[in-house]
This record gives structure tokens, sequence and C-alpha cells, in this order.
């Protein structure tokens, strides 16, 4: 018995070619990269293995595809912000402030570009509050 329950249940295959496609979706290669979607694949078959039922595999899979979204459209942030982080690492070597290795620097830097971003959000939050409190 022990030996049935790890095959592939054919019911959970065509639930995961059906949200995959196959051949792989051409939106999943974009994504992830061929490697990433067999990844993907592989993982969502160890899970059926496991027991998870087919509504579970496609919570599963669209969790990790909004997820994927979601990095791949603030990829342009991320790439503003760490040029911004290396300028705010310059400044520092420059000033003669930091004597740090270059990573530890740039840490630094991305941190504080993030802790001037919460203070200015913390901010306009108190200045809304304080508009609502005295109406």
């Amino acid at each position: 018995m022990a030996f049935l329950s790890k095959t592939e249940n054919k019911a959970d295959i065509e639930k995961i070619d059906e949200l995959m496609g196959k051949p792989i979706k051409p939106e999943l290669k974009e994504l992830l990269t061929n490697q990433g979607a067999k990844n993907l694949r592989k993982l969502l078959k160890s899970m059926a293995k496991e027991g998870k039922t087919p509504k579970e595999l496609e919570y599963f899979f669209n969790y990790t595809l909004s997820k994927t979204r979601y990095i791949q459209d603030k990829k342009a942030e991320y790439i503003i912000e760490s040029k911004l982080s290396d300028q705010v690492y310059k400044a520092y070597i420059n000033d003669g402030i930091s004597r740090i290795e270059k990573v530890n620097g740039r840490f630094l830097a991305s941190q504080t570009i993030k802790l001037d971003m919460l203070i200015e959000q913390n901010n306009k939050i108190i200045e809304l509050l304080d508009k609502i409190a005295n109406k």
C-alpha cells in the first residue's frame, strides 16, 4: 500500500498540466525561465505525492505566480533603489564617514534610504491623524 501512495495520481498530474500548460505556458517561461518552470512543476508533483489536494496545488501555484509577477513588476524599482544606495555609499566614502567594506556600505546605504522613506510616510500619517483628530 505504501508503494501506491507514492505513485503519481492522474488527477493531480492533469491539474498540474492544466495550471502550467503542456508545453509550459509562454507567460510562465517569461516569468520563471524554463528551469524555474520545470522546478515549479517538480515541486507541484512532489506536493501531490505528499497528499495535497488539487485545490491546494492550485492555491500554491497561484501564490507562486503572484509573487513572481510582483517581483517582476518591482524589478525596475529595485534597480533604481540599488543605484541610489550606491550613490549614498559613495557619499559616505567620499566624505570619509565610512571605512567599512563595500558590501556593508551598500547595505547601510540601502537601509538609510528605506529608513528615510519610512520617516516620511510616518510624518504624513501623523499629519493626517492630526487633521482627523481636529475635525
